[in-house]
């Protein structure tokens, strides 16, 4: 009833209907973007898989969600929760997060001003510890590089103009403003802005307080249906410092190689300036401001930013349009990098595997996702000493592990060579790594297993497994279990009415009150001895052989029983045929079945072994890529020791790749000593481009040491 009151806006009831799991009230209503992707942060925030997926569908954007939160706000509330809630830290890594933000607060009169403070070094601890402790690797947040920052076109986008020989003052103070053309063609974060100044005279710039201080508002415009209506989505205002850069600058524009004193240029790092494709990047200036200039070259539009003011979120409002000037405003784009690695890491390391696997499934490659989720819980799993725990964590693992290897064959089987591409294509989101290497570092056995593996390395290669007995043995002993329940009740129940007559005797009292009464045989006693448990065994145990004979049944004891033709044998002929029935038919057929079924899990398990070791095999292929001779390089020969040291040729060498040591006949053998080494026989006509089979010793290799020079620059 609230809900539908009509007291809460659209924003408070998402949050209730997420709060409540009242899926029906979301599906129902028009939702704007805005609050759909509000919604989805709370909804990531209550680990909600179902309304993530929802409001995927009705448009919500994870990127957009880079406008509303910092993803260590995420790991603040991490902090905050039970341990057991997440991915396992060590004990020692733990207390030192604690230690630092304890080592920051005030005293305890002042610690409410540091909770803020705290708060932020808390979530930047978390987050650097649980990336370094799982993956080895620092978090960076999104920056421009330094190589970036120095006007790169060709790795950021442009938008506006900047300078026209028709240009004019038109006074645009206390307006906003966008040109018609530059709609964003690739979703990304504003990395500069570049403006043309009319008047830079007289213009304060070293007392912020000022009333003549000039104010820069930048706005994320999106459009609407209307060609002259748009919503503003987003403000920013420049802080004053930025301005203070931005008006002192001296550089050339770097747009142009003329050197125009009234442009200025300064750069942005800032998060919530996130773009799509479609919107607009508009720049508003105060009533105070010393004006742009207005160029040729593009329609713009325009309106008054006190109107601006006046709208409420997610208004549409008619704007202005201006016809063939714009202002002299250009700014540059930096391509986003998606945001949905930094949630799914989060949602791993909160030890949620099926939001996890939701933001899988909505990467852009969710392979190396998948197996980078595998790879963190198998290193989960060596980290605890508890069994549950390992146990839990190599299930979820175990599930990633067949989650990517579905689609890896699903992949293989529409397109083989479309799939060979992906299983070696590194991905930029997920730190370079490839699915087959990622694969390879976490010992994913089943996607190591698949048919796209197996021919990837036919590709390169041309040229023990469980075995069934135990398991075998293991379904046998169910059945005999199974089926000892069965003869158990027969020959207990059949043999007991069989022998009835010999315990009981019945009598027919005549009269006025006719009954039947009973005597026990020896009144009940030395009825018990050892020898009924063998007859019982023995009545009912070759029944399940086919053996059905109920007359004239001979006893160990020399004793006759039959199945007569009264009330007890009938009765008994009929338990006979069902438990036949159920001994050689349906039991046997079971037996048959848990057989079939764990040949084909032996199969499927011999076949993921050998493929795993296959694999391990084949990525112990080496290609040569170069041979350098050192003869003649032989330096200073001192024949009192063994060590010979070469002068060696100009050998390029590359990071990951090996220097290996080719020795001819008449050469000579090095020593041996302990070490960790691969060899293989080389003739030396073997094509370059055919890998060759290295064998491991694990233990021996030969005495050589070598020296490599780093080259000078960053390494290739």
């Amino acid at each position: 009833a609230w809900y539908t009151s009509g007291k809460f806006d659209q924003r408070t009831q998402l949050r209730l209907a997420v709060a409540w799991n009242k899926y029906d009230l979301v599906t129902k209503d028009t939702l704007k973007d805005r609050d759909l992707d509000d919604a989805l942060v709370n909804a990531l925030r209550r680990y909600s898989v179902n309304f993530v997926d929802i409001f995927v569908e009705r448009n919500a954007s994870f990127e957009r969600l880079q406008r509303l939160f910092n993803i260590t706000s995420f790991y603040i509330d991490l902090y905050h929760k039970e341990r057991q809630e997440q991915l396992h830290l060590p004990d020692d890594l733990y207390n030192k997060i604690s230690s630092s933000v304890s080592s920051n607060s005030g005293p305890q009169t002042e610690q409410h001003k540091h909770t803020q403070k705290n708060d932020d070094i808390i979530g930047k601890e978390m987050k650097e510890t649980y990336y370094k402790t799982y993956l080895g690797k620092k978090y960076v947040p999104y920056k421009p590089k330094p190589h970036e920052i120095d006007y790169d076109l060709t790795l950021d986008d442009a938008y506006g103009f900047l300078n026209h020989k028709h240009k004019k003052d038109f006074g645009f103070n206390g307006m906003l403003t966008f040109s018609c053309n530059d709609a964003i063609r690739h979703n990304g974060h504003v990395t500069s802005i570049s403006i043309n100044f009319c008047d830079l005279l007289n213009m304060p710039l070293d007392n912020p307080s000022s009333k003549d201080r000039p104010s820069i508002l930048l706005y994320i415009i999106s459009p609407t249906r209307d060609e002259n209506e748009f919503v503003i989505t987003h403000q920013y205002s420049l802080p004053n410092e930025m301005i203070t850069e931005l008006l002192s600058s001296e550089r050339k524009s770097p747009f142009s190689d003329e050197d125009l004193s009234s442009i200025r240029t300064v750069q942005i790092q800032e998060s919530t300036l996130y773009l799509e494709v479609g919107q607009f990047l508009a720049i508003g200036f105060d009533e105070y401001f010393r004006r742009p200039f207005h160029v040729k070259g593009s329609d713009s539009y325009y309106i008054a930013i006190n109107t601006v003011n006046k709208l409420k979120t997610g208004e549409a409002q008619l704007f202005i349009r201006q016809s063939i000037y714009c202002a002299a405003f250009k700014f540059t784009i930096k391509p986003a990098i998606s945001f949905i690695p930094d949630l799914l890491l989060w949602s791993l390391f909160s030890d949620r595997p099926s939001l996890a696997t939701c933001l899988c499934s909505h990467s852009e490659n969710t392979i190396v996702a998948t197996l980078l989720a595998n790879k963190i819980y198998r290193f989960a799993a060596e980290l605890v000493t508890e069994g549950d725990k390992i146990e839990e964590y190599l299930q979820e693992a175990n599930k990633f592990d067949d989650h990517a290897a579905r689609i890896m064959e699903e992949c293989h089987k529409l397109d083989e060579d479309f799939a060979d591409e992906i299983l070696k294509t590194k991905s930029k989101l997920y730190y370079n790594y490839s699915p087959l290497r990622l694969a390879k570092e976490s010992n994913s056995r089943r996607f190591l297993a698949t048919n796209c593996v197996q021919k990837h390395l036919d590709k390169l290669w041309y040229g023990g497994g469980r075995t069934a007995n135990g398991i075998l043995m293991k379904d046998l002993s169910f059945f005999v279990c199974f089926i000892s329940i069965f003869l158990i009740g027969y020959s207990v129940t059949s043999y007991s009415l069989i022998t009835t007559e010999q315990q009981v005797n019945w009598y027919q009292t005549s009269g006025s009150s006719a009954s039947t009464t009973y005597t026990l045989a020896n009144d009940g006693s030395g009825l018990w001895n050892w020898t009924i448990i063998r007859n019982v065994i023995d009545w009912g145990m070759w029944k399940v052989y086919g053996q059905v004979e109920l007359l004239d049944h001979q006893q160990v004891d020399d004793n006759t029983i039959s199945a007569d033709n009264d009330a007890y044998g009938n009765t008994v002929f009929v338990f006979t045929i069902i438990f036949v029935c159920i001994a050689n038919v349906l039991l046997l057929n079971v037996l048959v079945a848990l057989f079939n079924v764990t040949l084909e899990k032996t199969k499927e398990h011999a076949h993921i072994s050998w493929a795993y070791q296959r694999n391990a095999i084949g990525l112990d292929y080496f290609r040569i890529t170069k041979e350098y001779p050192l003869g003649g390089q032989i330096g200073n020969i001192n024949r009192d020791s063994s060590i010979k040291k070469f002068s060696a040729p100009k050998i390029k060498i590359k990071k990951g790749q090996y220097l290996g040591i080719r020795f001819l006949p008449e050469a000579g053998s090095p020593f041996s000593t302990e070490r960790n080494q691969y060899y293989c026989y080389f003739d030396g006509e073997t094509d370059p481009e055919t890998p060759l089979q290295f064998t491991r010793c694990w233990t021996k290799g030969i005495a050589m040491s070598f020296h490599v020079q780093p080259t000078q620059g960053p390494s290739k």
